[in-house]
């Protein structure tokens, strides 16, 4: 009644290797994209860090305190740190034009405002200032000299790193050490707010009639073919459609927040309409069904039904979209927000600048300090993704564990 079947043994064992050698294949496919992220993020992180942190020597002014308060041009403020420099080297083999040469290196431009009454404090029995070290004297290829000095200024506790707070409540600066991310933060949020609160309601409403109310014809199935399509468009794009539309025909000012938002939420509208199609289709038929068997109109299906169960995925998905426009770079580009704003603004008609521009500008500067900067905004812009990004997570096992 049973027939024994005879395997072929060599047959078998080629299987297997080919089984296995599949496996081993995807195996080192996965660890290679894990190896490349945690390099990319150990990049960002280590050269980004540098940005997060400040370092200041100390520099005595006790014999001229009494000019401080007075105008004073910035030879005499050099002269100032001169002499403190030549106070602290006094034990050194340093001449006073070895000393000048060590003042003017590590010594910041920007920091020697920083030379006021107000901010002297008494260190290792001195009365003096904190001041901020040039970044480009902190690399490894520094003067011999330099990193002597640094050394010696370490060993006898006037050289301290603290946390960089200019870098988050500072804007943008012609000095390195000044420079910070405030008003880039305030751009990227007004512009995220005018795109969600137009590509939200545009999204919301398409995605529903396609999802719940439009007929199955060959007209609903085009239209909803080009709004996948438009999902794939190069955003660059976007930023001509945006120059054409908004600048040239509407003549909405440029460099702003509210250009931006526009642009944005151009970029956003398909993907929101996608997400809403995609939620509302994964509300169980029956519940709507059975709404429908009570009386109930397809909008208070909509309403009552399928949107409150759908919610956490929509917002996820929302949140996705958010994240996936928030790093858009060429079609701002192309709107002319490439701009130096020195002051931050909370108003949508003023110019403004965001993250991505930021790093854009800042990584294309040929003074490596500001490359730096650069990534340490790269930096900050990774974690609110990564934040955006598990919040929305959350939000969709939330709504899977629901249903």
């Amino acid at each position: 009644m049973f027939r024994v079947v005879k395997h072929n043994n060599g047959y078998y064992i080629w299987r297997k290797l080919i089984s296995a050698g599949f496996i081993s294949i995807c195996f080192l496919a996965l660890l290679s994209i894990i190896l490349f992220v945690l390099f990319l993020l150990a990049e960002i992180f280590v050269s980004g860090a540098d940005a997060l942190l400040t370092r200041r020597i100390f520099v005595p002014v006790a014999k001229e305190s009494q000019l401080l308060d007075t105008h004073i041009d910035y030879l005499q403020y050099k002269k100032i740190v001169y002499n403190g420099m030549n106070i602290l080297f006094k034990e050194s083999s340093y001449d006073k034009k070895s000393t000048q040469e060590i003042a003017d290196s590590l010594v910041s431009d920007y920091s020697i405002r920083e030379i006021t009454s107000s901010n002297i404090v008494m260190h290792k029995g001195y009365s003096g200032v904190w001041l901020l070290v040039c970044r480009k004297m902190l690399v490894a290829e520094a003067p011999k000299l330099v990193k002597d000095a640094l050394s010696y200024l370490k060993n006898r506790d006037l050289f301290k790193t603290s946390f960089n707070t200019k870098f988050f409540f500072g804007n943008d600066s012609a000095y390195p050490e000044a420079a910070g991310i405030a008003g880039s933060i305030v751009g990227t949020l007004l512009s995220i707010l005018v795109a969600m609160a137009i590509s939200i309601p545009i999204g919301m409403a398409v995605g529903i009639y396609f999802s719940e109310i439009s007929a199955d014809n060959k007209l609903n199935r085009f239209v909803f073919a080009v709004i996948v399509n438009l999902a794939s468009v190069p955003t660059v794009v976007y930023g001509l459609l945006s120059f054409a539309m908004f600048i040239s025909f509407l003549g909405i000012p440029r460099s702003t927040a509210l250009l931006a938002g526009m642009t944005l939420a151009l970029i956003a509208v398909p993907h929101v309409i996608i997400t809403v199609i995609d939620a509302v289709q994964l509300v169980p038929k029956g519940i709507k069904h059975s709404a429908l068997a009570l009386g109930a109109s397809r909008i208070q299906v909509v309403l009552h039904h399928s949107l409150p169960i759908a919610s956490q995925r929509l917002v996820a998905g929302v949140l996705l979209s958010m994240a996936r426009v928030i790093g858009e770079t060429a079609p701002l580009v192309i709107i002319g927000m490439l701009v130096f704003t020195t002051e931050r603004s909370w108003y949508l008609s003023d110019v403004s600048t965001t993250l991505p521009i930021r790093i854009y500008l800042w990584s294309k500067n040929p003074n490596g300090d500001y490359q730096n900067m650069a990534s340490g905004t790269i930096l900050v812009l990774v974690l609110i993704l990564m934040l955006i990004s598990i919040l929305a997570r959350i939000l969709k096992y939330k709504s899977v564990m629901r249903n």
